[in-house]
């Protein structure tokens, strides 16, 4: 899971790929949950990519599933 670093929402990248809600900036893909989200951050990368992207699931403890 990413986080879209405009609205600050959970994205799959998977689907944010498909959907074609992605963008690159400085070597980094950012993923988002909507085309406006893209479209913002692309009209203003600098604003958003500031913030680095996060792993959401980071320091979560592991579950083991039968």
């Amino acid at each position: 899971m990413a986080r879209d670093i405009v609205c600050d929402t959970a994205v799959d990248e998977e689907t944010a790929s498909e959907k074609r809600l992605s963008s690159q900036h400085k070597g980094h893909t950012y993923y988002f949950c909507s085309n406006k989200c893209t479209e913002e951050f692309d009209t203003h990368p600098e604003q958003y990519a500031t913030q680095k992207p996060i792993d959401l699931y980071a320091g979560a403890p592991s579950v083991e599933l039968p």
